[in-house]
């Protein structure tokens, strides 16, 4: 009966293209298994995948916050949860819990909160991060890494948990939909090394530009496809018009479903200076191309040199260009040499990293969380 189901509210600046966006919608697909009701709080705007959370049962908020620091939301967030009376709040990134954890303690509703990545670096976003944490009762890390360095705010140890992301497994290794690569200027028959992710500073696509370089002195027949979009995006369109690389670097904007994309790359490259656990590695996983990253945040927790994947150093662009030939290599003349690896890794997907593992795991923290409140 509907009113038996355990209301989760989960709290977002927006739901626009991003992995912890991609999460939360996941979690929301899953909710009927575990019998819950979902809505969705959004503190600015709705964004582009709004739509598929309300197909997906979702209903939702949105309060329309103004950029910079907004004290006054804090009353907007009360008027809303009183007739809607969640019975767990769920945020994600600290921003989110800074708005309404506080409110939702006040208001004795149980509050769950999961960090996706290194946010806090100035002294005022760690005191402000340090503060928020006090409302919540319990705190996720998506990777070891984070968690360590949310111990670093003197956060309670036993207010932490480390649940990783998860992917539909399901539906990403489903390979009956081929991509038209010519929609993308790509030649059908020839190698293409790949990243997924916000063309954002901080995932220093720029460095794969370096590297994409001294790859094609190696193999001159080679193209990069970079799927996603953001601020630095005119500024990679230039830096590769600069290298003289524009007919070889392709730029496709953000894509609903990347998994077709994944499929045709030879190699997937992550070059960001801090990770948590990206959805986008998990599906190069799952669709069976081999991973080159550099050994930041939390990737060196996932990604076990030549067994999983293979790490280098942050910054060292030549190495990475080695490697990726290497891979590239492997692919064109034996790829049977790197089965082994991909097998492992798409195990590890279906059984750690798939969707069902995640929403379950937190479903578990959920009924821990309401059973602490009624006792």
């Amino acid at each position: 009966m509907p009113g038996s189901m355990l209301h989760v509210m989960h709290v977002v600046f927006s739901l626009d293209y991003g992995g912890l966006e991609r999460v939360v919608l996941e979690l929301i697909r899953q909710s009927p298994r575990w019998n819950q009701r979902v809505s969705v709080l959004c503190l600015e705007k709705p964004g582009v995948l709004a739509d598929q959370a309300r197909d997906f049962g979702a209903t939702l908020f949105c309060l329309h916050k103004k950029p910079g620091l907004q004290w006054s939301l804090r009353k907007e967030v009360q008027k809303l949860f009183l007739p809607e009376s969640p019975d767990v709040l769920h945020t994600h990134q600290m921003g989110a819990l800074f708005y309404t954890g506080s409110v939702a303690r006040e208001l004795r509703i149980p509050v769950i909160h999961t960090e996706h990545g290194k946010q806090l670096r100035t002294f005022k976003q760690r005191i402000l991060g340090w503060w928020s944490a006090k409302a919540a009762s319990q705190i996720v890390a998506v990777s070891q890494d984070i968690q360590l360095a949310l111990r670093r705010l003197f956060i309670p140890t036993g207010k932490l948990k480390v649940i990783p992301n998860g992917i539909n497994s399901v539906a990403i290794m489903d390979t009956s939909i081929a991509c038209e690569l010519k929609r993308y200027g790509l030649p059908d028959d020839v190698p293409v090394v790949g990243t997924v992710g916000r063309l954002a500073p901080v995932k220093r696509q720029d460095l794969l530009l370096v590297t994409f370089r001294e790859v094609l002195q190696h193999v001159p027949d080679c193209h990069l496809v970079i799927v996603g979009d953001g601020e630095q995006r005119l500024y990679l369109q230039d830096l590769a018009r600069q290298y003289g690389l524009s007919d070889r670097i392709h730029f496709t904007g953000m894509l609903p479903e990347p998994k077709y994309l994944l499929q045709r790359m030879s190699a997937f490259v992550l070059t960001s200076e801090s990770e948590g656990l990206p959805l986008a590695l998990l599906e190069a996983w799952a669709v069976g191309v081999p991973v080159i990253a550099f050994a930041v945040g939390g990737l060196p927790e996932v990604i076990k040199h030549r067994e999983t994947g293979y790490l280098v150093p942050f910054g060292h662009t030549s190495e990475l260009a080695k490697q990726i030939i290497e891979v590239l290599a492997a692919v064109k003349s034996h790829k049977e040499v790197l089965q082994p690896m991909i097998n492992r890794c798409q195990e590890l997907v279906r059984s750690t990293y798939d969707v069902e593992v995640m929403a379950r795991q937190y479903n578990e923290q959920y009924q821990r969380l309401l059973a602490a409140r009624q006792h």
